[in-house]
């Protein structure tokens, strides 16, 4: 079967007679959800309730994340990063200021992403009789963090209790650990494929 698949944008509409321009986060997001789309149509299962995003959820944002590595791939980042009006590529000095920012702050992220991750596991580790009222579960929050070592009012966890609906719906009960888990893998795969030339054909087919 072919399969179909599309990827969803919601970014910020330009004022009348403008430009739709993005952000960096923005650019990310629209690499790794396309990575999500890849895993899909480049499937090949027998059944399609194992197909693409049905795999175990410690290894679904392995190919998004890997894909959002292409976007500061220097070669690909000049076909999209390109001015508005000329249409030339961003200028090199800038171009690698860009790129070298991207590694600003990652410790700030992943110690979002930890306690985030870490908060899920708390919740999803009592028993029914443990739950908190719901007026209490500020404060059931801050105790399990600290507990742990992360309770800090300059790095919040990425989702809070309240709005944490990876975690409530969204599939990702006691599993919010996998997008840690699968950055590493996805890390080591971007490492291969820059190694062995990231645009070679062949490694592609190997990734494939």
């Amino acid at each position: 079967q072919l399969p179909i698949i599309y990827n969803v944008c919601n970014n910020a509409k330009a004022p009348e007679g403008q430009p739709s321009l993005i952000t960096w986060d923005e650019v990310t997001t629209l690499f790794h959800e396309f990575g999500h789309a890849l895993h899909g149509m480049l499937s090949d299962c027998k059944y399609n309730t194992l197909s693409g995003t049905a795999v175990a959820r410690d290894f679904v944002e392995m190919p998004s994340q890997f894909n959002e590595s292409f976007a500061s791939i220097p070669e690909i980042f000049d076909h999209y990063a390109r001015h508005t009006e000329t249409g030339k590529p961003m200028p090199s000095d800038l171009k690698d200021r860009m790129l070298k920012s991207i590694n600003f702050q990652t410790a700030y992220s992943l110690g979002e992403n930890l306690a985030a991750t870490c908060l899920d596991m708390a919740w999803h580790k009592i028993s029914e009789d443990e739950v908190p009222s719901p007026y209490m579960a500020g404060a059931f929050e801050k105790e399990e963090l600290y507990k742990i070592g992360l309770l800090n009012t300059q790095i919040p966890p990425r989702y809070s209790t309240s709005y944490f609906n990876h975690v409530w719906d969204g599939g990702y009960a006691a599993g919010y650990y996998s997008y840690l888990w699968t950055e590493v893998l996805a890390v080591n795969i971007a490492d291969y494929f820059a190694k062995h030339g990231a645009l070679d054909p062949a490694v592609g087919q190997s990734f494939r």
